[in-house]
């Protein structure tokens, strides 16, 4: 091994979570599916019982770890909500248009998740949205696209370290999110601008060209499933100094977002989306392009994330992984 590797602290950092991982795993599988002839002085019937009842668990240890394979599966179950849900929409499609489809969409998901997580540290640093977002002429004009989020990543990792979330830091680097990102972005481009409906084999050929490509970003932002997207519902003074937070885990697919209640050494706003990651500092709030909502079109507690800044009336649209708008645009 490189003597630079082995002094490396980050290196070494990943090396020991790789090696926690494995021991978790190896205790885990531990405690499952028991040898049937460990106990010989057990009678026919008790080994018979036995057999049956793990042969059953075997069958559900067998579903539940097929998944664990396929990175559509693994973003669905841990990634950003946004980003799960797509996923979710990708995995359920059935005919050869709706996973196109849903393959762009869950694209243009990453783009857009990833390039929010941006746009929020430079509001952070700027310690205001209205300044960050007036400036940015992508932001203002006829709403963000793929392009736009692709401009926003670079801008913040060329722009050097990034210590508010350094998970960013490699969007840049070969097998980094933005090749991939701009290769698909032109392939909808490329597709969008098609004269007429595609036969079902053309479709069929596009969805096999863009599956791998699709998967390949997913997996280059695999350090998403690592972010805690937090919704704080309330911040309470605990008595000791500290402070009570409790909310919901905007992560998964399920539109019933898990509660949590963890202290906190200091205050946060409720009503807000706070991301925090294993070597952020402290969370990063995501306001105002992130907000958590009950969307007017489908009645349903949805994740809407920037789309468009007015800088008439600083007026903000987000929107949802269902192209859903907030606030709903009724004209």
């Amino acid at each position: 091994m490189p003597v630079e590797l082995i002094k490396d602290p980050e290196f070494n950092a990943h090396l020991d979570d790789l090696d926690h991982g494995r021991a978790a795993l190896a205790v885990t599988t531990s405690r499952i599916l028991p040898n049937v002839f460990q106990g010989m002085q057990a009678g026919l019937d008790e080994m018979r019982r036995v057999a049956k009842a793990s042969a059953y668990e075997a069958r559900i240890i067998e579903e539940l770890v097929q998944p664990l394979g396929d990175p559509v599966r693994r973003a669905e179950w841990t990634y950003p909500y946004h980003v799960a849900a797509l996923a979710r929409q990708y995995r359920i499609a059935t005919t050869s248009a709706h996973r196109k489809d849903a393959l762009l969409k869950l694209a243009e998901g990453v783009a857009r998740c990833v390039g929010v997580l941006a746009v929020a540290v430079q509001i952070h640093r700027d310690q205001g949205y209205v300044d960050t977002l007036r400036r940015n002429r992508s932001l203002s004009q006829g709403g963000a696209t793929f392009g736009t989020w692709e401009k926003q990543i670079e801008a913040l990792v060329k722009a050097g370290p990034i210590p508010e979330l350094p998970e960013l830091e490699g969007s840049l680097d070969p097998g980094g999110v933005l090749g991939t990102l701009r290769e698909l972005r032109g392939m909808r481009n490329d597709s969008s601008h098609a004269s007429r409906v595609q036969p079902e084999h053309k479709l069929e050929r596009e969805v096999e060209t863009l599956q791998p490509l699709v998967v390949a970003a997913l997996e280059s932002v695999g350090w998403l499933s690592a972010l805690r997207w937090e919704l704080v519902d309330t911040c309470a003074y605990a008595g000791n100094g500290g402070f009570t937070l409790i909310g919901r885990r905007l992560q998964g697919s399920h539109p019933d977002w898990e509660p949590f209640e963890r202290s906190f050494p200091d205050t946060l706003d409720p009503d807000r989306i706070y991301v925090e990651g294993p070597s952020s500092p402290r969370p990063l709030p995501l306001w105002p392009v992130a907000r958590a909502e009950v969307c007017e079109d489908c009645d349903a507690r949805e994740l809407f994330l920037f789309h468009k800044f007015d800088k008439t009336s600083g007026g903000i649209t987000m929107r949802c992984g269902r192209d859903h708008k907030f606030p709903r645009d009724d004209t």
